[in-house]
């Protein structure tokens, strides 16, 4: 019988692009997918999707997308209150995920789950695979550079360096490091900082997984692979996580995400490419603040700015709700 595998993304746009892509390939084997997004991010889904409609199912692909409830009301503004979005995250969505597993195990679910990928900065993913007897595969979604770096935090804070007041040298697998190469979180030095305890607190998790896979390429970080390599042997690059015709060029089959590629994105989308491809190569700036950041009308209007004394062609990427 062909495996099942339950797949759980920290509920943001960068961590659902490239689970959803894995999620293709492994399905393209004959592996069953259960894709788990939360209540809010499919209401934004089919919301993005008005102007774009179509199925969020794959017509020849079994992957079967299910809801689990973050605790919040739909009209949270959850960018506006990020503790507690966050704190939701790690305490009601984890009782959901826990009730639709138990309901998939119990319910004669065809075929039975195999295993779950879950991204590490869901913790509790960890607990609730091994409360289920389930193997774990954790998804790594940073820098394999970032793992590193943590892992040798206390090599950092024993050499004074926490916050980083010059350049360092001694972390192995990584190269000479400015002080602003570091994560923010380390950067302020703050140890009580909410983020930079997630992240400790998923190492000794990522120690119990099966497997650690991350959205990397070898040869862009191989000696910061081989380091986490040596203390995980059960490590592996499996990127990019990238649409495969990126990859196979025309004339091949098309990507069922590519074909629909507004299919999971959170926000209402338009196609720049024909506009991209009438630029030169490499000509175009692309501005990104990724799926929580939020800035400043000010900040805006000094990044605005920049780009416009720059005289650089460039692209912006921002959603709704992200100036203050």
């Amino acid at each position: 019988m062909a495996p099942h595998v339950v797949v759980i993304p920290f509920p943001a746009q960068g961590q659902i692009n490239p689970l959803i892509r894995l999620s293709q390939k492994l399905a393209s084997q004959g592996i069953t997918i259960t894709f788990v997004n939360t209540d809010f991010n499919h209401f934004k889904i089919i919301k993005a999707r008005n102007a774009h409609p179509g199925t969020l199912e794959s017509p020849c692909l079994n992957i079967r997308f299910v809801q689990v409830s973050d605790g919040l009301p739909l009209d949270f503004n959850r960018m506006a209150m990020p503790v507690e979005a966050f704190n939701a995250l790690m305490t009601t969505m984890r009782a959901s995920a826990e009730d639709l597993l138990y309901k998939l195990l119990t319910q004669s679910c065809e075929p039975p789950v195999s295993c779950i990928i879950g991204s590490s900065f869901l913790i509790w993913s960890f607990d609730v695979a091994k409360k289920f007897e389930l193997p774990f595969i954790a998804f790594w979604s940073q820098a394999v550079s970032v793992q590193v770096i943590y892992r040798h935090l206390s090599m950092i804070i024993d050499n004074g360096d926490f916050p980083p007041k010059g350049m360092i040298d001694y972390i192995p697998g990584l190269p000479l490091m400015h002080p602003q190469d570091f994560p923010s979180d380390i950067q302020s030095g703050d140890p009580s900082n909410p983020m930079h305890q997630v992240v400790l607190q998923q190492l000794p998790a990522l120690e119990e997984a099966a497997w650690i896979i991350s959205n990397t390429v070898y040869e862009l970080e191989s000696q910061a692979n081989d380091v986490i390599k040596e203390k995980s042997p059960l490590f592996g690059p499996i990127g990019p996580l990238m649409p495969s015709t990126y990859f196979e060029g025309e004339g091949k089959q098309q990507d069922f995400f590519i074909e629909n590629s507004r299919s999971l994105s959170l926000q209402a989308e338009s196609n720049c490419l024909p506009w991209l491809d009438s630029k030169p190569k490499s000509s175009v700036l692309y501005v990104s603040f990724g799926s929580f950041a939020q800035i400043s009308r000010v900040q805006a209007q000094e990044i605005a700015r920049g780009l416009m004394e720059s005289e650089q062609v460039f692209s912006s990427l921002h959603y709704q709700d992200m100036f203050l």
